[in-house]
C-alpha cells in the first residue's frame, strides 16, 4: 500500500470513528465511492477500534511492588484512603486494582512490617462465584509454605469486604523481565528449578494453579544478586479435594463468535470454558476438559519458552488462531531462535508443552528432577577443567575458538535464511494489513541477521519512524506498543532522553516509569506530524485523588487549526450515572450558577428557559437524553453517564468543583 493510499485510509478511519456507529456505514459508502477494497480496509480498522475501546481506559495494573496484579477493569469501587486503620493494619496507599481484587500497601502495627492487603472488589463481595474464588485462593495459599510462593500472613473482613494479608514483594514480574529481552540460559534454568519446586509443593497438597504465566511469576532480589521467583495469584486455583457441581464440557471453536469474543489475555472462568490466560492455556483447558497437575506444566513450558526466546510459542494475531496453535500446531524449536540455549533445556521445554498430556511430564517432581540433573551436569565439566588449567585450558580454548567460528557461521547462515524466506514475506503481509506493531516486532528479530537487506530497508519506511523521547525528570525507563495491541508486552526503548528512538508507525501507547514517581501512560499518533510531548512524571503525593496528569502541547483534531494546551489533571474514570444523578437530584438543572456558557443552537443564542427545555430525558424530565423518569436503568449505577450534551457536562463540572477541558467550541 503506497503512502497516498494509506493517508486516505487514515483520514476516513479518523472520520468514521468520530461518528455514531449507526451513521458509519452510510458515511463510508459515500466516501469510498465504489472503492470496495478501500471501504473494507477502513471497516476492518474501525472494527478493531471497537474491539479495543472497552480496554482504553483501563489503567496499568501491573503491581511492581506488590504480590498480586490483574489486568481486568475494575470500576465503581472507591479506593481506600491512606492512613485507614483496619484492625492491626494501617493502609499506606494503593498498589493496584484488578478484576479479582484491589491491592494496598499497609503497615502491620503489631509486628512492625509492611504487607500487601488484597481486597475482593466491593461489587463482587455479594457475588457467590467471586467469593468462592477468593476463598479458594485463601485456602490454597494458606495450605502452602514454600520460599517460591507468595506468603499469606492473615485474612480478615472490613465493612463486609474480605481481604488477604500477603507478603509485600519488591522487584518486577517475569513478564516485565522478558520485555527487556530473553533470559540467559543459566538464569532461566535457575528460575525453572525454583518454579517447578513451588509447583511440586502445591501439587503435593492437591492444588492446581491453572493460570501459570509470566505475569503471575514475580522476581525479587537485589539487582546484582540472585533472583528469587514467587508464584502469585491463586485466584483460579483448583483444589483436588473440592467437588464442584458438574462442569459441562464445551470445545473452543476456532472459527465462531465464541472464540472471537475472547482476548489473548482474558482470564476465563465461565462454566464449560477454559480457565486461564489464552496464550498459556493447555489443550485440555482450551477444550474445557477436566484439568490435573500436568496442565500447570504445559503453562509453565509456554512461560519458559517465552522467557528463553522472547516469543510466545502459541500467541497468534487472533484468539481463534491462538487456540488453533495450542490445539494443533507445533511451536518453532527454541534453539532455532536462540542457538546458545542448551539442547537439553530445549528438550525439557518442548516436553512440557506436548499437546498429549500423556507425553508431557507426568509431575512437577519429574520435571524438577530433569532440571536439577541438567544443572549438575553443567557444573562438573567446568570444575574438572579448573583442576588442571595448565594442561586443559590451551587445548580447550583452541577447540572452543574453532567450534565457535564454525557454529557462529552456521547459526548466522541459518537465521539469515529464516529472515529472508520466512520473516520478510510475513513483514510485507503485515505492512499491507497496516499491522505496524506486529510488523515492528518481527522486523526487530530479522534485523539482527539481515540488517542491510534492500527489501527490509524498503519496508522499514512503511512500518517504523524515529521519535525523540524526553522526560522530566530524565533517566526514566521508556516503553511503547501499538495502540490496538492492548495486551501485548511492552517494547523497551531505553532510558530517557532518547534522541532518535525507532518506534512502530501509527497510533502507539507509551509508558514511562522511574523509581519514586508514578508511572505515566499515554497515547500518541505519528500521523499528526508533531513531536512527542515532554513526559512529566510526578510523585504519588502530587496527584489529586482519582486524577491523572495530561501533558500539554500542540493539539490538532482533523482539519481544525492546532491549539496550545497547558498540562492539566483529568479524572481517571468517566462520570458515572450515580454521580450525575446526584447533580440532578440536588437541583443542577434549576441552579443557574452552574451554567456558565451562553447556549447556542444552529447559530442562534437560546434563552435560559429555551435551553433548559432542550435538556430533557426521554420522558420530558430534566436529565440526560438516554434516561427515563429522571433516572437511569436499574443496575447501571457505575455505567458512564451517556446522553449528556457539552453544556450539561460543563455544568456538572462546575457542580463538582472542576472544569471541563475544552479546546474547540462553536
Amino acid at each position: 500500500m503506497d503512502t497516498a493510499r494509506w493517508r486516505r485510509v487514515e483520514e476516513l478511519y479518523e472520520s468514521a470513528v468520530g461518528l455514531e456507529p449507526g451513521r458509519r456505514g452510510a458515511f463510508l459508502a459515500e466516501a469510498c465511492a465504489g472503492d470496495e477494497p478501500l471501504r473494507q480496509e477502513v471497516e476492518s480498522l474501525v472494527a478493531a477500534f471497537e474491539q479495543a475501546r472497552d480496554f482504553l481506559d483501563v489503567p496499568a495494573l501491573e503491581v511492581i511492588a506488590a504480590s498480586v496484579a490483574g489486568e481486568e477493569a475494575l470500576q465503581g469501587a472507591e479506593a481506600l484512603p491512606a492512613g485507614l486503620q483496619i484492625g492491626p493494619y494501617l493502609t499506606l496507599g494503593a498498589l493496584g486494582r484488578g478484576g479479582m481484587g484491589e491491592v494496598y500497601k499497609a503497615a502491620d502495627t503489631r509486628l512492625g512490617r509492611e504487607v500487601a492487603l488484597k481486597f475482593l472488589p466491593e461489587q463482587s463481595s455479594r457475588d457467590a462465584r467471586a467469593l468462592e474464588r477468593f476463598t479458594r485462593e485463601a485456602r490454597a495459599v494458606s495450605a502452602l509454605n514454600h520460599p517460591n510462593i507468595c506468603v499469606l500472613h492473615d485474612i480478615g473482613v472490613h465493612v463486609g469486604r474480605p481481604f488477604l494479608v500477603l507478603e509485600l514483594l519488591e522487584g518486577r514480574s517475569l513478564k516485565d523481565r522478558i520485555a527487556a529481552g530473553p533470559l540467559p540460559p543459566g538464569e532461566l534454568l535457575e528460575l525453572a528449578i525454583q518454579i517447578t519446586g513451588a509447583l511440586q509443593a502445591a501439587h503435593a497438597r492437591g492444588i492446581i494453579h491453572r493460570d501459570i504465566k509470566p505475569g503471575n511469576v514475580f522476581l525479587t532480589g537485589a539487582p546484582s544478586g540472585p533472583v528469587q521467583a514467587k508464584i502469585l495469584d491463586f485466584g483460579l486455583v483448583k483444589l483436588a479435594w473440592d467437588k464442584p457441581p458438574g462442569l459441562s464440557v464445551a470445545s473452543v471453536e476456532t472459527g465462531g463468535d465464541k472464540a472471537g469474543a475472547i482476548s489473548h489475555d482474558d482470564t476465563l472462568s465461565r462454566t464449560g470454558v477454559a480457565m486461564g490466560t489464552l496464550s498459556y492455556v493447555s489443550p485440555e483447558q482450551a477444550r474445557g476438559e477436566e484439568v490435573d497437575a500436568r496442565t500447570d506444566l504445559f503453562s509453565l513450558g509456554a512461560t519458559l519458552y517465552e522467557a528463553a526466546t522472547g516469543c510466545s510459542p502459541f500467541h497468534r494475531a487472533t484468539p481463534q488462531a491462538t487456540v488453533e496453535a495450542i490445539l494443533r500446531q507445533q511451536p518453532v524449536r527454541p534453539r532455532e531462535l536462540v542457538r546458545q540455549l542448551p539442547a537439553e533445556l530445549e528438550r525439557i521445554i518442548l516436553k512440557a508443552v506436548e499437546k498429549d498430556r500423556a507425553a508431557r511430564y507426568q509431575s512437577a517432581a519429574e520435571m524438577h528432577s530433569d532440571l536439577e540433573r541438567l544443572k549438575r551436569r553443567s557444573a562438573p565439566g567446568l570444575r574438572s577443567l579448573l583442576r588442571k588449567p595448565q594442561v586443559a585450558v590451551p587445548a580447550v580454548l583452541l577447540m572452543v575458538a574453532v567450534l565457535a567460528a564454525g557454529t557462529w557461521f552456521g547459526i548466522h547462515s541459518r537465521r539469515a535464511r529464516w529472515a529472508r524466506s520466512v520473516a520478510l514475506p510475513e513483514i510485507a503481509r503485515l505492512v499491507d494489513k497496516l499491522d505496524f506493531d506486529s510488523t515492528f516486532r518481527l522486523a526487530r528479530q530479522a534485523e539482527r541477521y539481515i540488517a542491510g537487506d534492500p527489501e527490509l530497508l524498503r519496508l522499514q519506511h512503511h512500518y517504523r519512524i524515529r521519535q525523540a523521547v524526553r522526560t522530566d525528570p530524565p533517566g526514566a525507563e521508556v516503553y511503547v506498543k501499538g495502540y490496538l495491541n492492548v495486551h501485548a508486552s511492552w517494547i523497551y526503548l531505553g532510558k530517557s532522553p532518547i534522541e532518535s528512538a525507532r518506534i512502530p508507525r501509527g497510533h502507539d501507547r507509551w509508558k514511562v516509569a522511574k523509581e519514586g514517581f508514578e508511572p505515566v501512560e499515554g497515547a500518541f499518533s505519528s500521523y499528526t506530524g508533531l513531536p512527542l510531548p515532554l513526559f512529566k512524571l510526578h510523585t504519588p503525593s502530587a496527584a489529586p485523588p482519582g486524577m491523572i496528569r495530561v501533558p500539554g502541547g500542540s493539539l490538532r483534531v482533523r482539519s481544525l487549526p492546532p491549539v496550545q494546551s497547558p498540562d492539566y489533571w483529568l479524572d481517571k474514570y468517566e462520570v458515572s450515572n450515580k454521580q450525575f444523578k446526584e447533580f440532578v437530584d440536588r437541583g443542577g438543572y434549576q441552579k443557574r450558577e452552574y451554567w456558565k456558557h451562553p447556549f447556542v443552537k444552529a447559530g442562534k443564542t437560546l434563552s435560559w428557559e429555551q435551553a433548559m427545555a432542550e435538556f430533557r430525558d426521554a420522558t420530558g424530565r430534566p436529565g440526560p437524553s438516554t434516561w427515563k423518569l429522571g433516572t437511569y436503568p436499574e443496575g447501571q449505577d457505575d455505567f458512564p453517564a451517556s446522553g449528556v450534551s457539552w453544556y450539561e457536562a460543563a455544568a456538572y463540572a462546575e457542580f463538582a468543583g472542576k472544569t471541563l477541558p475544552t479546546f474547540y467550541r462553536n
